[in-house]
């Protein structure tokens, strides 16, 4: 090889360094022409004398000895650089520093304070206990996360320690360096701070900004995990809303009391080549759980209608707003290849995964088997930045936000306008819907003058993308709560056959004359959306037996899963009892009423109100004379609780009296207790309308 040294220069021979072309280079125009001269110069000398070469040609050429050829390859290139390689041809530049300086004349200080350069270098080669101590007070991570303890050592408090070491070395009664100064050494420390900082990285970014600036350290920037095509990916992420709302529990005097309630949580699907939002589940939970997952992953394969304002008249979505169906029925349940999800959001996840990979015909990508990294932002950019847009565009426009960061109040109070404002969630839930499907309907900059609605149908319409769309069936059966579940009862046990699910005991006529199935096991289906009153019983072949009822305390008011599963967490741990012949949801929910909001609501309450009112007199029937009269009952006790809900409309209650006379005029308004006026909408930002009190009726 033409470029191996043909001489023995120790330290560079059997090394991969001995081809020259190999050494670390640089952008060699960078520098100014008499530097450049100067570089180019050692250069070829250098390369000549590597080459065999004769050493009187290469003086007469290049102006070099040999020995400053020698010097500059071993005291120079081949010196090892902080970047791990060598310093090769980067150490012919001219001026540049690649030994520390090490003082070697006597320290004599003048009176104006210099004569002290390279000084502190020397005391700690003189002192290497006073080095190590000093590098241990530099690079100590502070333990914070479960002891008490110093969030961070600040440089000064690490300058004092290191003066008070010298003092016990004697340095001060001698006078020596760095009493000897006016600044005690105090800038020499500090820069030799920032120096031990820069060569320990890993170390320094936990110290100044503990695991979660190293999580974002790690984090990609996306080169590795490109998307090339519509719908290969998708994100999803829970947010906080930013904002403190209100509900509204009816008083048995009359009247209502507004009760401020937790933050609540949106959970959002976004494609990420088009930019669009799938669909969105608000969470009335403190935590986000398994069923809100599969509800927001149902919501972004369904269609999706606007939903009917309660607080004005007046329609806030702008033209083309809302989601992929609004485009036709081609682009109802679009399914994708991957979800990208938080680390989080993983361990709530795990459940459907198998859901993902039977009817989306998609990958979890979680930190255990992907890129991603547990809590890091960077890691879902496009989800993120939505959230952003989300709190701009709407939550944090209003005077009951709670902001981004803890001083963004600037001195509001957003519990206090909530009650004063009597801000309900049902209008969250409202301006949450005309925020997002407005979002999808308005032009983004990284979509060549498109919104993410028009991207989506240019892509279809173009050819360039064809939609992988999911089958219905699969919609209701893989997103359905299916469990095998033991037939109870029979001769044996002197009872008709039932199943228990779900803390409670279901049966049918059909089933209870089903003698046969006593013992054995059924597949029960139930939708968690849907009223639980009423699931499907098959077989172990999949032939359908009958539809179950729910009996008592449960068979009266509709009500989902996840209500009754909160109302039974709260009768274990002695927080609520049932009486006999009670229902236990008319029950609760008297319960919680009767208290006149002295407490918080619990989310059974929340959960529990929002079904009825979602349901409103749609109940589940089933045609058999055994029924009929429970029925009946049923129909009498949600028409009772619904004018219960309804009720909270009117802003003000009058006497109980005037309230009993007006009780069936109010039965059929809404939820929400104020109108509003209206307010020009714009195209650039999702406004929320303007609230005034309604005038009693």
């Amino acid at each position: 090889m033409a470029s191996e040294s043909m001489r023995h220069i120790k330290g560079l021979s059997d090394t991969i360094w001995a081809d020259y072309t190999n050494w670390p280079g640089f952008d060699e125009a960078s520098l100014e022409a008499d530097t450049l001269n100067k570089f180019l110069n050692r250069k070829e000398a250098i390369k000549a004398y590597l080459s065999g070469i004769e050493v009187a040609a290469i003086r007469k050429e290049y102006g070099i000895s040999e020995s400053q050829i020698y010097r500059l390859i071993t005291e120079r290139c081949i010196r090892d650089h902080p970047d791990g390689q060598i310093y090769g041809w980067r150490a012919l530049i001219p001026g540049a520093r690649i030994v520390q300086f090490k003082r070697r004349a006597p320290i004599v200080i003048n009176q104006w304070g210099h004569g002290a350069v390279g000084v502190f270098q020397t005391l700690l080669d003189t002192y290497p206990d006073v080095r190590e101590a000093l590098h241990k007070k530099i690079l100590k991570i502070p333990n914070t996360r479960k002891k008490l303890g110093i969030l961070s050592t600040s440089k000064r408090s690490i300058w004092l320690s290191f003066l008070q070491s010298l003092r016990e070395k004697g340095l001060e009664i001698r006078g020596e360096w760095p009493f000897s100064t006016k600044t005690n050494g105090y800038y020499s420390v500090i820069r030799y701070i920032d120096r031990v900082l820069k060569e320990n990285p890993s170390k320094a970014i936990l110290i100044h900004g503990g695991n979660e600036l190293q999580r974002k350290m790690q984090a990609g920037d996306g080169v590795d995990r490109p998307v090339h095509r519509p719908f290969q990916r998708v994100e999803m992420d829970a947010h906080k809303i930013d904002g403190r709302f209100t509900v509204a529990i009816p008083l048995l005097e009359g009247g209502y009391q507004n009760v401020l309630i937790h933050r609540i949580w949106v959970i959002v699907i976004i494609e990420v080549v088009t930019r669009l939002v799938l669909g969105y589940h608000m969470s009335l939970r403190k935590e986000i759980s398994k069923e809100d997952v599969l509800r927001v992953i149902k919501k972004s394969l369904s269609p999706w209608a606007k939903k009917k304002l309660h607080h004005t008249d007046k329609d806030f979505y702008i033209d083309g707003a809302g989601f992929p169906s609004v485009l036709g029925e081609q682009f109802v349940g679009i399914c994708w290849d991957e979800t990208s999800i938080d680390g989080a959001l993983a361990e709530k996840a795990k459940v459907v995964t198998e859901v993902l990979k039977n009817s989306v015909g998609s990958i979890l990508l979680t930190p255990e088997n992907s890129y991603a990294i547990r809590r890091t932002k960077d890691d879902r950019p496009f989800i993120e930045s939505f959230f952003n847009k989300l709190g701009i565009l709407g939550f944090q426009k209003i005077s009951n936000t709670t902001g981004n960061y803890p001083g963004a109040t600037k001195g509001r109070d957003p519990i206090g306008v909530a009650v004063a404002s009597e801000f309900q969630y049902e209008y969250a839930e409202e301006l949450l819907d005309i925020i997002i499907a407005n979002y999808n309907a308005r032009i983004h900059s990284r979509l060549s003058g498109r919104s993410p609605l028009q991207y989506l149908q240019y892509l279809v319409l173009s050819k360039t993308f064809q939609p992988r769309v999911i089958d219905p069936q699969h919609l209701d059966t893989f997103f359905s709560y299916r469990k095998l579940c033991m037939v109870k009862g029979g001769l044996d046990a002197g009872k008709r056959p039932y199943v228990n699910f779900e803390n409670g005991i279901y049966t049918s006529p059909i089933l209870g004359q089903r003698l046969d199935l006593a013992g054995k096991k059924i597949w029960i289906t139930a939708d968690s959306d849907s009223d639980s009153r009423v699931i499907k019983a098959s077989s172990l072949t999949g032939e359908h037996i009958d539809n179950l009822r729910v009996s008592p305390p449960w068979n009266r008011v509709p009500h989902n899963f996840e209500t009754r599963r909160l109302i039974c967490g709260l009768i274990r741990q002695g927080k609520f009892s049932l009486q006999n012949q009670q229902d236990a949801v008319e029950s609760y929910i008297a319960e919680v009423e009767a208290s006149g909001g002295k407490f918080p609501p619990h989310p059974a309450y929340l959960t529990a109100r929002n079904f009825l009112v979602q349901s409103n007199d749609t109940i589940h029937q089933v045609p058999d004379n055994e029924t009929i009269q429970s029925d009946m009952a049923s129909n009498e006790t949600n028409k009772s609780m619904e004018s219960r809900i309804t009720d909270n409309t009117e802003d003000k209650a009058k006497s109980r009296s005037t309230t009993k006379n007006n009780t069936a005029s109010r039965n059929k308004q809404n939820i929400a207790p104020h109108t509003s006026d209206a307010t020009a909408h714009t195209q650039n930002s999702a406004s929320l309308p303007p609230r005034r009190k309604a005038e009693n009726k």
